[in-house]
């Protein structure tokens, strides 16, 4: 049986989208004191790299224009040109995907690869997962369950550590409205 995944990236940057994933790095606590509020903030994700998906595109982009008043630095996901955001149609064939579907899929990934505890904050290896997978994919139960440990996923989505994908047509462009009243 062939699996397929059909996901939707939104291209917030100019040049459009590159089909080179950036390796994923894990926090550096040489960088980030782990005793500091704001280092929790990485624990839920990598410092860098991947590539995120969603199953529609307007999920995520409707997540940040409800909350740019709560999170200014939504405005850094506010797409470059100010016009509109390119949505990307991509196909991945059975591509191998850790699912986090429930507070058990997540502590099974917590203890083959954790990498950090401090205090109540565990902070995954993604570069260790990412040598076992092609991506992880949250769906919303598993967000629901998993919102304080996976924290800084907005959404359902999936995190791409390799380039599975068909050949991506060319971008939809969706306009960029926001009314901040």
């Amino acid at each position: 049986m062939t699996s397929t995944i059909n996901q939707v990236f939104v291209n917030i940057k100019d040049g459009g989208l590159r089909n080179v994933i950036k390796p994923v790095k894990n926090i550096d606590f040489e960088l980030f004191d782990k005793t500091k509020p704001e280092t929790t903030y990485f624990r839920g994700k990598p410092i860098e790299g991947g590539l995120w998906t969603t199953d529609d595109g307007y999920t995520w982009t409707s997540h940040i224009i409800n909350n740019l008043k709560v999170v200014p630095t939504f405005e850094d996901k506010l797409p470059k040109n100010g016009k509109y955001w390119e949505f990307y149609n991509l196909t991945a064939k059975e591509p191998n995907l850790y699912i986090v579907d429930s507070k058990e899929d997540y502590n099974y990934l917590l203890d083959k690869y954790l990498l950090e505890k401090y205090l109540t904050f565990n902070y995954l290896n993604w570069e260790g997962i990412s040598k076992d997978y092609d991506g992880v994919k949250l769906t919303m139960k598993g967000q629901e369950e998993t919102k304080r440990d996976l924290f800084g996923w907005e959404v359902p989505q999936i995190l791409w550590f390799k380039w599975v994908f068909e050949e991506p047509g060319t971008p939809q462009q969706v306009p960029f409205t926001i009314n901040l009243v």
